[in-house]
């Protein structure tokens, strides 16, 4: 427990203090014939809450610690007064003073319910943040905030509930946008793990949050699609020319979706760069799924409006997705990563030229749907992004055999990767790169392709050629070591 909760414990309300807070919280109902019936509703949602938090100090608290109180009760409250508007709004035929009252009642609703959501989200920030400072800096489990760990999950789960009682209430789709980053923060608690555990910080850590940030787009994305088909048939069945205007949205999700899209594409870089070398083909599997769902779902919401950008994240998320699925056909042996890199770059290379060209098809496939030079289709318009996204695939596959061929060249790697097997795999790898960016080149008639051909084959003779000595000096010490053991036999014959 920290120096705070030991300060409050030492002044514990007593049972008087209890009893006056609930008096002046109760006595604006008391008072509300009497004086304005605003006025008394607002000094019963002030009032109210410092007695709640007596209450639970004194009676629920016991030996828990206050800050845990305090977060329980922020979530608590945000979730209480969102439901009791979700109620009275969704009630009617009142009037006169009862309607006034009601009306109150859903002002002051609203008004506490936001303020409580607002404290929970500043508490839960400053937490997480501590977090996240307390594994960089290689203390998983500070003292005195280690308790407060297992309060997020309900907290924030809260949070989610009283959004959606806010947008049943209110109708007012902006809070979406609100409880899906509420989500992300979810399950990016949930990756940084229990204090203590294995995991924590590491890889372990970027495949949880991979998941998570995955299962959380990808349900959201099919929400907002159901609800955008739902208002365009209930559009349609009142008035059947409103599918020519707006049809009603998420305000700010979009770009929400398409952040938390670009999130995603960076953990699976960064699962390639450091996971990839461990030979896991269950991990592989799950990257690749995590990658390819959200590249469907991000792809999705091209189908309703256009965006450059998001097309460009949809196709990089697929691209990885099956470059991912190729490692998991790499053999389990070694283990070491620095003899298993060169395999991972052989992998990447073929995935890469493999999506290079399916990019290249694609496009020529979709651009069956372009009106001359104009795009009016989704399909039309990823057309003519398609060629130049695959030369940057391509590109990207010729860096990842350009680094394995110098691999044996690097100061701290210390392997030679010279085995005959790896040699043709690698030839092979190179050899098939060459064959989709010659076949890129003569389909769509870019230049650049014919220029990066050049370069694979510059690529393929620096590998033939680094791995060429360290291979003729094994075959040789091998011949010679053959005709030590063959003469041996001879003169032990005589």
């Amino acid at each position: 427990m920290n120096p705070a909760d030991d300060a409050i414990h030492a002044a514990a309300p007593s049972d008087g203090l209890v009893l006056a807070l609930a008096v002046c919280a109760a006595a604006p109902l008391v008072l509300v014939f009497l004086v304005p019936r605003r006025l008394a509703w607002s000094a019963f949602g002030v009032l109210i809450h410092p007695a709640l938090a007596v209450v639970a100090l004194r009676f629920v608290g016991g030996g828990d610690s206050p800050s845990r109180i305090l977060f329980f009760m922020s979530g608590g409250a945000a979730l209480g007064w969102s439901v009791l508007h979700m109620v009275l709004s969704r009630r009617s035929g009142a009037s006169g003073v009862g309607r006034t009252h009601r009306e109150c009642l859903i002002a002051v609703c609203r008004v506490a319910g936001l303020c409580w959501a607002i404290v929970s989200v500043l508490m839960l920030t400053g937490l997480s943040a501590y977090r996240v400072m307390a594994v960089l800096g290689g203390d998983p489990a500070p003292n005195g905030l280690i308790g407060l760990w297992g309060v997020v999950p309900w907290v924030t789960g809260g949070l989610i509930l009283a959004g959606a009682a806010g947008v049943r209430a209110t109708g007012d789709r902006r809070i979406v946008v609100g409880v899906f980053l509420l989500c992300v923060l979810c399950a990016s608690w949930n990756a940084l793990g229990t204090p203590g555990q294995a995991g924590v910080g590491g890889t372990g850590c970027s495949l949880s949050l991979l998941v998570g940030l995955s299962l959380v787009l990808c349900v959201f994305i099919g929400m907002h699609g159901w609800f955008r088909r739902r208002s365009m048939w209930m559009a349609v069945r009142t008035d059947p020319d409103a599918l020519l205007g707006p049809i009603e949205e998420w305000p700010g999700f979009r770009k929400a979706a398409g952040a938390m899209s670009v999130l995603v594409v960076l953990i699976v870089c960064y699962e390639l760069a450091s996971a990839g070398a461990t030979g896991d083909r269950g991990w592989a599997v799950l990257v690749f799924v995590c990658a390819g769902a959200s590249g469907v779902a991000t792809f999705s919401l091209l189908g309703e409006r256009w965006s450059v950008n998001l097309a460009e994240v949809g196709m990089g998320l697929v691209t990885l997705s099956v470059s991912v699925l190729m490692l998991s056909a790499l053999p389990s042996y070694p283990r070491d990563s620095a003899s298993r890199f060169p395999m991972v770059f052989n992998g990447l290379m073929i995935g890469l030229g493999l999506m290079a060209g399916f990019w290249v098809w694609i496009g020529r496939v979709w651009a069956q749907q372009l009106d001359g030079d104009v795009a009016w289709t989704t399909a039309g318009r990823i057309s003519r992004l398609s060629a130049g996204f695959a030369f940057f695939v391509a590109l990207l596959a010729l860096v990842s055999g350009s680094v394995m061929a110098i691999w044996p060249r690097l100061r701290p790697v210390g392997v030679f990767d010279d085995t005959l097997g790896r040699m043709s795999a690698a030839v092979a790898g190179h050899l098939w790169l060459l064959l989709v960016v010659l076949w890129s080149g003569r389909r769509t008639g870019r230049t650049g392709f014919d220029a990066l051909a050049f370069l694979v084959g510059l690529s393929l003779v620096g590998f033939v050629a680094v791995r060429a000595g360290p291979l003729a000096s094994r075959l040789h010490e091998g011949s010679a070591t053959e005709a030590r053991g063959v003469a041996m036999v001879e003169d032990g014959g005589r």
